[in-house]
């Protein structure tokens, strides 16, 4: 009687050691799966947004130096360049990616990729106001620029804009083209590849 009631107890016992054995296997498991699923999206997503901002970064440098060329010697806007000239960018990747690519960067690499869009939001507000001035002021110079490609001798003259926003415009130009050498594009490119060498500086 007793042997059988200890006997039905341990059996019991086992059975439910079993179970929670193999509940503890398949979650065991499971969290792995989870774990080499997470890791490869996440190492794909890191990859896009370094490729993407790359790409970002390039043309940035190169809208830094068109925009260098509309202030003149003696301190004066080139009306049609700045014009013409396109926005540093039209959308912040950065802003976007930051903290995708915020683990695979050094603390001195952000900071100079944070100065640069810095200095190109700023250059951006400079060039919409430019362009919110010429529409505001002039309504029939709008209309002309809409129908060709060019703006008309007569206008130009009345177009000039205070020291400060030339100063502003030029300054940051300078300022940002000064460290485009320094942007971690080799590093970026590294990490769209794939691989990605130990983080540097602090």
């Amino acid at each position: 009687m007793v042997f059988n009631i200890i006997h039905s107890i341990l059996r019991d016992l086992l059975d439910l050691l079993n179970t929670n054995f193999a509940q503890a296997i398949i979650l065991i498991i499971t969290a792995c799966i989870t774990w080499v699923i997470y890791k490869k999206q996440r190492q794909q997503t890191v990859k896009e947004a370094a490729a993407i901002l790359v790409l970002q970064l390039d043309n940035m440098k190169n809208n830094f130096h068109k925009a260098n060329q509309c202030v003149l010697p003696n301190n004066s806007f080139d009306v049609e360049k700045v014009w013409s000239v396109p926005y540093i960018f039209s959308s912040d990747l950065w802003e976007k990616y930051r903290q995708v690519l915020f683990t695979e960067l050094s603390e001195t690499e952000i900071k100079d990729i944070n100065t640069f869009y810095e200095h190109a939001t700023i250059l951006n507000q400079q060039i919409e106001a430019f362009h919110n001035m010429i529409y505001a002021t002039n309504e029939k110079f709008y209309l002309e620029r809409m129908m060709k490609d060019s703006i008309p001798e007569y206008i130009k003259p009345h177009y000039r804009t205070s020291g400060i926003h030339q100063y502003t415009f030029k300054t940051h130009c300078e300022k940002a083209i000064s460290i485009e050498n320094r942007l971690p594009l080799d590093r970026l490119k590294d990490i769209a590849k794939g691989y990605n060498k130990k983080r540097g500086g602090k």
